[in-house]
C-alpha cells in the first residue's frame, strides 16, 4: 500500500518476473508512478545483464528512473515509445542508455567521485553542489549532441524523428533554461537512479577540486565509435 507516502518517493519491489510491472501501467497516470518492479530472477538469469557488468546495471538504473519521471508526468507507452521496461526497449534506445552509463564514470571522476556498492539504506543520499550540477549538465548535453551526431541527427528548428532533426543540437549556452533543466534534472536524478541498483556515489578522500577545464569534458571511452 502507498497510504501516506508522497508520490515522488521511489519504491522498489523485487519480484520474480517483469510482468508484474505491467499492472502499474494499466492503472493509469498518477496511481503507481513511484513504484518500480525489479524482476530479480529474470535479471539474474539474463546473459546480457550478467555479461554487461556494472555499465549494464547503471544503464538499466538510468532507464528505470527516466521512465519513472515520465510516468509521473503522465506519459504512457501509447504516447511515448521510451516508456517501456528494459527488455522491451529497441536496441537503439538501449545503446543510448549504455552510452550515458559509460559517460557517468567520467563525469564523476571529474568531480573527485566514484560509484560503489551500498548496503546501508539509511545512509544520507549523495548531493551535488550547484556548481557540480551545472558542470555535469553541460557535459551531459555535450554527450547527447555527440551521440545524436553518431546516429546521423542534424540541427533543425523543429524536431522530426523521421528526418532526424532536433532543435537541441546546439551548444549548451544556446539552450533555453527549460531545456537546460532537462540536463540538470538528469544529473540530480543520478544518485536515486543508482540507489535503485544498490549503488551509491562517494567522494574520494583527498580528491582535489578539479578546474573548470577538467569539468568540461572527461576523458572516457565513447560507445559506438567516433562522430
Amino acid at each position: 500500500r502507498q497510504g501516506g507516502k508522497k508520490p515522488e518517493v521511489p519504491i522498489v519491489l523485487r519480484t520474480a518476473s517483469g510482468g508484474f510491472s505491467a499492472l502499474f501501467d494499466r492503472a493509469g497516470p498518477g496511481s503507481f508512478d513511484n513504484i518500480h518492479a525489479f524482476p530479480l530472477i529474470e535479471r539474474a538469469c539474463d546473459v546480457e545483464y550478467l555479461t554487461g557488468g556494472l555499465n549494464e546495471t547503471i544503464a538499466m538504473a538510468i532507464h528505470e528512473d527516466y521512465i519513472r519521471r515520465l510516468r509521473m508526468g503522465g506519459e504512457r507507452p501509447e504516447t511515448n515509445p521510451s516508456v517501456r521496461e528494459w527488455d522491451d526497449l529497441p536496441e537503439t534506445l538501449k545503446l543510448s542508455n549504455r552510452d550515458q552509463a559509460i559517460h557517468v564514470h567520467g563525469k564523476l571522476r571529474a568531480i573527485g567521485c566514484e560509484i560503489m556498492r551500498t548496503s546501508d539504506w539509511d545512509e544520507a543520499p549523495f548531493t551535488f553542489t550547484a556548481g557540480e550540477v551545472e558542470a555535469l549538465a553541460r557535459m551531459e548535453h555535450e554527450r547527447f549532441v555527440e551521440e545524436r551526431a553518431r546516429q546521423g541527427w542534424k540541427y533543425g528548428p523543429v524536431k522530426d524523428v523521421e528526418k532526424k532533426l532536433s532543435p537541441y543540437l546546439v551548444p549548451y549556452d544556446s539552450l533555453t533554461e527549460d531545456v537546460k533543466d532537462l540536463d540538470r534534472n538528469a544529473v540530480l536524478a543520478l544518485p536515486a537512479a543508482l540507489g535503485q541498483a544498490d549503488l551509491k556515489i562517494v567522494r574520494l578522500p583527498g580528491a582535489a577540486a578539479p578546474g573548470w577545464r577538467a569539468l568540461e569534458r572527461p576523458a572516457v571511452q565513447r560507445a559506438g565509435g567516433g562522430v
